[in-house]
């Protein structure tokens, strides 16, 4: 939670440095004071329920209403830019497993989400988006051979969003074990109470 006693100087630049990871949390504009332009880069995921995409619709809100610049540095769809499936989040509703109407695996980078939701969804910030060189919407981030820095601990590889997309939900409820602390987090739905065999036979109809 932002405030002061999450508030650090980096030691090269003694810049002020506010940790800032709980989605739900709206930062005051007083936070921008002092700031010329806020620059936005970090990986997405390009699933609706990951927490940096409510973050991102934050981050844009706060630049409108400190009246900065915001700048956000495109990085490649994990899933590529073709795959869009899923339940659209219903208007209206808000909370760290999506804030505006998209589809679960919303088939855009973070720029074009960005976009997205400034202009679609009128949050109006003044918004510019860098692109990528020799990026197309059919590439996987496996397929851009760049290395991948996982965003969270437990996606450890470029294809771990794909299993994360499918089950990860089911984790975020607290009544299945999605197999995280194990060497293959995501790829598992796992309960005590659950009939193997039956779940098979009524997922293969």
């Amino acid at each position: 939670m932002p405030g002061e006693d999450n508030t650090e100087l980096d030691a090269m630049t003694n810049a002020k440095v506010i940790q800032y990871s709980d989605p739900m949390i709206k930062l005051s504009p007083d936070t921008l004071e002092g700031c010329e332009i806020l620059v936005i880069d970090f990986q997405d995921l390009g699933i609706r329920f990951f927490k940096n995409v409510t973050i991102i619709a934050q981050m844009l809100e706060l630049a409108r209403e400190a009246k900065k610049q915001a700048i956000v540095l495109d990085r490649p769809n994990p899933l590529g830019g073709k795959l869009v499936a899923g339940p659209v989040l219903k208007a209206g509703l808000r909370s760290r497993f999506g804030v505006y109407p998209i589809p679960l695996i919303y088939g855009m980078t973070i720029g074009e989400l960005s976009l997205c939701f400034n202009k679609m969804f009128g949050i109006g910030a003044e918004l510019t988006v860098i692109g990528m060189e020799n990026y197309t919407r059919n590439l996987t981030y496996k397929d851009t051979k760049l290395h991948w820095i996982p965003p969270m601990d437990h996606l450890p590889e470029p294809s771990s969003p794909l299993y994360y997309a499918v089950t990860g939900f089911l984790g975020e409820m607290g009544v299945f074990s999605t197999g995280v602390g194990t060497t293959r987090p995501f790829h598992y739905i796992l309960a005590p109470w659950i009939d193997g065999e039956l779940l098979s036979d009524k997922l293969s109809k």
